[in-house]
């Protein structure tokens, strides 16, 4: 029978991976959407489609920014009170619920902005490319 900390560090390493895959997809699609820009007259420019997901990318990027910013920041406070309250590393210790909440927000929130990226480029490339 599995721990409660066994199915936490399941949670932590797929998370893991997830913010990883994220980051890869959209410096991918930037990538994509350098192939398929249009340059015109010493501009370049983008179809709608490619613009709003290079939008999409850079709102990912921030959301996976700030996911571990705040993340980092609320449990180094949340650490060093416990210090200063002398609670010992070894000690078993209950963390407020909501410390972690942002953090979950950011997560999703940056998934689903990775997932607008590709919504968007499908989108563009199901309008120029055709079937022979």
């Amino acid at each position: 029978m599995a721990k409660l900390s066994d199915f936490r560090e399941g949670y932590y390493v797929h998370s893991g991976k997830v913010s990883d895959n994220v980051r890869s997809l959209c410096l991918s699609a930037v990538a994509i959407i350098w192939v398929f820009k249009q340059d015109a007259a010493g501009a370049t420019n983008l179809p709608a489609p490619l613009y709003w997901a290079l939008l999409w990318v850079f709102v990912a990027l921030a959301l996976d920014f700030a996911q571990y910013l705040y993340a980092s920041s609320a449990w180094g406070v949340f650490v060093r009170i416990k210090e200063k309250q002398n609670i010992t590393d070894d000690q078993e210790l209950v963390a407020p619920e909501f410390l972690n909440w942002p953090s979950i927000l950011f997560f999703h929130l940056k998934t689903l902005a990775a997932l607008l990226v590709y919504v968007q480029i499908f989108r563009h490339l199901y309008s120029v490319i055709h079937p022979i």
